[in-house]
């Protein structure tokens, strides 16, 4: 494996990890008033945080932006697959701006409503914006991705797409569970030294998607559990295959929850709520993530667990600050976070 030195990125690692705002941070973020919200963010996150300095639209981007100098750094530390897998992964940033253009186009939407709801992802971003704005419609915009760097990925969401009818929600999960499959892909053929830790990550990540699609997809938009089963991507830690088939065909929220292995029953007993099920299941795969960017002697693994964990960590304080702003009370923004 050809890296910089190993102890550079080590301590790279470790010192991106102390970075990460602790649960006492964020519960200091949540208990501020708007007033104070600024000076919060400065004392937690430095100068370039400051309601002063930036409009909240561009404060959100600034955190994008940070975000993604960091993960710039840690690519620099990786050659080869290994450099490879992380690059892909980041992808996922630019499969929000992907589905924000295709239910844009497919619903209509202002050109200039798109680009307003669009990620500046800088060097990462792969998508010709332009030319898939000026697309005349849907199916022409999908043709044009083909010849993108998501290619498989389209290909495969457009045939679901076409084959479930035109069904939009259909041709989102296709393109969630191609791009998993990506990784997946890519995971595999890392050095097998590198792929235990990596698989831990990963394997539970897939259990959280898995599940929560699966209670939104069969309870929320109806789909049948022959169709379900199949937009769900492969097995996960503790939902294999078998597992997710009987899930899928059970009739109600509570049905599901019955039926899931320990640690998942425990952890999810007595939920009801699919938005408290996804947040509990984004806390137990982001604990999976801590515990390996702690303890891991993977570089790889720990660069990949940071990724995710920063990545949850900024949608935390947007949505923080948005509540703030808009003047919500605390406990609505405490329950949608999931800190109820």
């Amino acid at each position: 494996m050809l890296k910089l030195s190993e102890s550079y990125l080590q301590t790279r690692l470790s010192l991106f990890a102390g970075r990460l705002l602790t649960d006492s941070d964020i519960n200091r973020l949540l208990d501020s008033e708007a007033e104070t919200l600024s000076t919060r963010l400065i004392e937690l996150l430095g100068d370039s945080y400051s309601f002063e300095k930036f409009s909240l639209m561009e404060l959100d981007q600034v955190f994008i932006e940070d975000m993604l100098n960091d993960f710039k750094i840690l690519i620099r530390s990786f050659n080869g697959v290994e450099r490879d897998f992380l690059i892909y992964t980041i992808r996922w940033f630019e499969l929000s701006n992907l589905k924000v253009l295709i239910r844009g186009k497919f619903s209509g939407v202002e050109e200039q409503i798109i680009r307003s709801q669009l990620m500046e992802l800088g060097s990462f971003a792969d998508l010709p914006i332009d030319k898939l704005l000026s697309t005349e419609d849907p199916p022409e915009m999908l043709r044009m991705l083909e010849y993108t760097p998501y290619a498989s990925i389209v290909r495969q969401a457009r045939r679901v797409f076409e084959e479930e009818g035109n069904d939009l929600f259909a041709l989102n999960a296709a393109i969630d569970r191609s791009f998993f499959m990506g990784i997946r892909k890519r995971m595999l053929i890392v050095e097998r030294d590198e792929q235990q830790d990596l698989r831990d990550v990963f394997s539970v990540l897939m259990d959280r998607f898995n599940l929560v699609w699966l209670l939104r997809y069969r309870f929320s938009y109806g789909f049948s559990s022959a169709k379900l089963y199949y937009l769900l991507s492969f097995s996960g830690k503790y939902l294999g295959q078998d597992r997710l088939m009987h899930l899928a065909k059970q009739d109600s929220v509570e049905a599901v929850l019955d039926g899931l292995p320990e640690p998942l029953f425990s952890l999810l007993k007595g939920s009801t709520d699919v938005v408290d099920i996804e947040n509990k299941m984004e806390k137990f795969s982001d604990w999976v993530s801590v515990k390996t960017l702690r303890r891991s002697h993977s570089s790889l693994a720990r660069a990949f667990a940071y990724i995710l964990l920063r990545e949850s960590q900024v949608k935390v304080i947007q949505a923080i600050i948005k509540g703030k702003m808009m003047g919500l009370d605390l406990s609505l923004i405490k329950t949608a976070l999931g800190r109820s």
